[in-house]
C-alpha cells in the first residue's frame, strides 16, 4: 500500500517544480532516483520501499518522502496510518491569532472583531474625512439603537397593562381549550 500511494504520488509531480529537465515522451513526474536524492535516504532503500518489499520506514523518512512529494497534510496523515504512526504534529503558528486577524483587517479592510473588551481598537482612519464620516456612522447607530430601545419599552409597558389590566384577569382564547380565565394576581404582586 505504502509503495503504491509514493508511486502515484511521484509520478504526479512536474518537474519543471523541481527544476529538472524534461524526460522521454509518455513519461511524467520524476524518478526514484530523483526522489531517493531529495529525501535523502538509498536509492536501493527507496526502490524497495516503493516495490512494496517487507521494510519498516521510520517517522523522519517518511516526513522527509512527504516534503519531498509536496505531499497536503491529509495525503501526510495518510502515508503516516499506512505505516502505523500518528498524524503530524501541527506546526506553531508564526503569527498569533490575535495579529492574524489585525494583518487580514489592515490589507482586506475587514472590519476588526469587536467584543466591547479593553483590546477592542477603532479603526485605522487615514483623513478627517474619513473620521468624521465614521463618527457619524457612530452616532446613527446610537440614534437606531436608542430608538429601538424606546419601541421595545413601550411594547413592554403596552403588555403589561394588557396582562395586569382588568384586575390581573386575562381572557385569552385557546384552540384546545376555548376561552379560559387567566389570573395574574402573583405576577402583579412581585412588580
Amino acid at each position: 500500500m505504502i509503495g503504491e500511494f509514493l508511486r502515484t504520488r511521484r509520478r504526479q509531480l512536474v518537474r519543471a517544480d523541481f527544476g529538472l529537465p524534461p524526460i522521454a515522451r509518455g513519461s511524467s513526474g520524476l524518478r526514484r532516483e530523483e526522489v531517493a536524492y531529495l529525501a535523502r535516504v538509498s536509492i536501493t532503500w527507496y526502490t524497495r520501499l516503493e516495490q512494496g518489499r517487507a521494510i519498516t520506514p521510520s517517522r523522519q523518512v517518511l516526513d522527509a518522502l512527504a516534503q519531498t512529494l509536496r505531499l497536503s497534510t491529509a495525503e501526510h496523515t495518510y502515508l503516516l496510518s499506512l505505516a502505523g504512526y500518528s498524524a503530524p504534529q501541527p506546526a506553531d503558528d508564526p503569527i498569533p491569532q490575535t495579529d492574524y486577524y489585525r494583518l487580514l483587517s489592515f490589507f482586506h479592510n475587514i472590519a476588526p472583531f469587536h467584543n466591547g473588551g479593553p483590546g477592542d481598537e477603532a479603526p485605522i482612519l487615514t483623513s478627517a474625512n474619513e473620521r468624521r464620516a465614521y463618527e457619524q456612522r457612530l452616532e446613527e447607530r446610537k440614534a437606531r439603537r436608542t430608538s429601538v430601545e424606546r419601541e421595545a419599552a413601550e411594547i413592554r409597558e403596552t403588555f403589561r397593562q394588557l396582562v395586569m389590566g382588568n384586575e390581573g384577569v386575562v381572557k385569552p382564547w385557546f384552540p384546545a381549550f376555548g376561552q379560559t380565565d387567566m389570573n395574574f394576581t402573583e405576577a402583579r404582586a412581585h412588580q
